[in-house]
């Protein structure tokens, strides 16, 4: 994955960098660059990239925008028949500080995956450039962050048979709870950890006294005292770090 990452030309002006912008109007922005529809694509006809929001370079190519047929009510996402086996549409990247080879180990004994040995591919300073752990039907895509780069946690969520054994198992490796067993919604209780490199595992196991639901919000809970679930979460967030 990093070994694709596109490298802009050469005399392309300097990206300004990242600024704050609220969460719906990240998703709104994304939404319409993976799923343009007329209306969206004349609109942005004479808009900036996206980077002028996010600090990216990403834009769609003007022969693309100019024309007047492309992509009407489709998606620039790829269809699944298309994508390697292992991979969903989207999948996750995780950055590691302090070893990329621990951690694929951590996985393994504490979630149950499985390194994709034959993907595994080293830098010429010995760390790791790109390695892959199949989980289930996904794939969880890493590799050595490099001296220079930023801290950059990940936030993973797993369906799990039961959390706690996951729990139990994590703490043997090193990992911190961040949230113990708690009921949920939609039919799941929850769970969260820290691992050894700062990264947040949400655990999700059916609850088997209700039946599972399809999600939907639910905001019932801001007239409550807040719960363990939340309080838990902001305290691992305000405090967090690699360390």
């Amino acid at each position: 994955m990093l070994l694709a990452m596109h490298r802009s030309n050469d005399h392309a002006s300097k990206p300004r960098g990242p600024t704050r912008v609220p969460a719906d109007r990240f998703a709104r922005e994304i939404a319409a660059f993976l799923m343009p529809s007329y209306a969206t694509r004349s609109r942005r006809l004479n808009a900036k990239p996206l980077g002028r929001f996010y600090g990216c370079r990403g834009t769609l190519s003007a022969n693309v925008l100019s024309d007047p047929h492309a992509f009407v009510g489709e998606t620039m996402l790829l269809e699944k028949s298309r994508i390697p086996a292992g991979h969903n549409v989207v999948n996750m990247f995780v950055l590691i500080k302090g070893g990329a080879d621990r951690f694929i180990t951590f996985v393994e004994d504490v979630i149950g995956g499985t390194e994709r040995a034959e993907v595994r591919t080293p830098d010429k300073d010995g760390t790791l450039i790109h390695a892959e752990i199949q989980l289930g039907d996904s794939t969880l895509m890493l590799a050595d962050s490099k001296p220079s780069w930023p801290y950059t946690p990940a936030f993973i969520q797993v369906y799990v048979q039961d959390a706690q054994v996951v729990l139990d198992k994590a703490q043997q490796a090193g990992a911190e709870v961040v949230t113990e067993v708690s009921d949920f919604y939609n039919g799941f209780r929850l769970a969260r950890m820290k691992d050894p490199w700062g990264n947040i595992w949400w655990l999700y196991e059916p609850d088997h006294k209700k039946q599972i639901t399809e999600p939907k919000s639910d905001v019932s809970w801001h007239d409550k005292s807040p719960s363990q679930i939340y309080t838990t979460l902001m305290n691992a967030m305000e405090h967090l770090s690699g360390k």
